[in-house]
């Protein structure tokens, strides 16, 4: 009888380990399947049970390995567009100078021929100049995610954006239909950011579209949509891609970086873009998040 109650109290007492033990293997699952790439949370051990204050202390090690990896790699990126930004600047600066001694060999007494060949340098020196600002404008682009944020208006920028880019739509002889509505668009964000998320949609559409060009309000969204030249068709799911181009010719001036800037900025900030090809006419989608309460 004796050694029957001893025996069920072991079993007993076996049971209610082996039930601690499962509960917290369980904990510990539930933890590394729900933990947040960027959360600094460790796992804990509560109960001193035999194996499991080394099986913490393996995963937390684990989870700091990770943790250093991904901010060495991310101080890396960091590093790597800030060089690439200084290098397109510094590239920028002589490319400039060069230029100016182009005008001015052109403003002397050279020959037609040597007028005609001062202005094809001239020229190609515009398209380079174009392509470094691209590239200068995404390393940018890259940098700004965390920029301090304030409260702006989306519609009062797109509004200044629109008016400063009228002398190209009446040139080219386009009519913008813009409903934007009366009411503001709020929300925080870099403003300077904001302006070049619009400065580049409307910058598409004007180097690679053809009319009839609209942007329209739809809530706390705002559609932008133009024609597109007879025979384009950009692929909508790669128009966010660095050095994606269209135009399989390559014909055109570009780096093919205007919209992955937009994509970066608007990650950065919270908005979804997105973008279709349908009917002949390119769209792109701004969606802004809800205001915080």
């Amino acid at each position: 009888m004796a050694t029957a109650a001893v025996a069920a109290v072991l079993l007993a007492g076996l049971v209610a380990v082996a039930a601690l033990y499962a509960r917290e293997l369980m904990r510990v699952t539930a933890f590394l399947r729900e933990l947040p790439e960027d959360s600094n949370l460790l796992l804990s051990a509560p109960l001193p049970l035999p194996g499991l204050k080394g099986l913490v202390g393996a995963v937390n090690q684990r989870i700091g390995a990770r943790r250093r990896e991904a901010a060495a790699a991310l101080a890396r990126e960091g590093e790597f567009h800030q060089g690439l930004a200084s290098l397109s600047h510094d590239i920028r600066t002589p490319l400039a100078g060069a230029k100016g001694y182009l005008q001015l060999a052109a403003d002397g007494e050279a020959g037609p021929q040597q007028q005609a060949y001062l202005r094809a340098a001239e020229a190609r020196l515009e398209v380079m100049q174009g392509l470094l600002d691209q590239l200068f404008a995404y390393t940018q682009s890259m940098a700004a995610h965390g920029a301090p944020a304030g409260q702006v208006d989306a519609v009062a920028v797109l509004g200044e954006v629109l008016l400063g880019n009228f002398p190209v739509f009446e040139e080219r002889g386009w009519q913008p239909e813009v409903a934007l509505g009366k009411e503001p668009l709020p929300l925080m964000a870099d403003g300077d950011a904001l302006a070049r998320v619009f400065e580049n949609v409307v910058g598409n559409a004007l180097a690679h579209g053809a009319p009839p060009f609209s942007v329209v309000r739809e809530g706390r969204a705002l559609r932008f949509r133009n024609g597109l030249p007879e025979g384009a068709r950009p692929d909508a799911a790669r128009v966010f891609e660095r050095f994606y181009r269209g135009d399989a010719s390559r014909g055109s001036a570009g780096a093919g970086l205007g919209l992955a800037v937009v994509k970066n900025l608007c990650d950065g900030m919270g908005v979804q873009a997105s973008a279709q090809v349908e009917d002949g006419a390119f769209q792109l989608v701004l969606e802004f998040p809800a205001p915080a309460l």
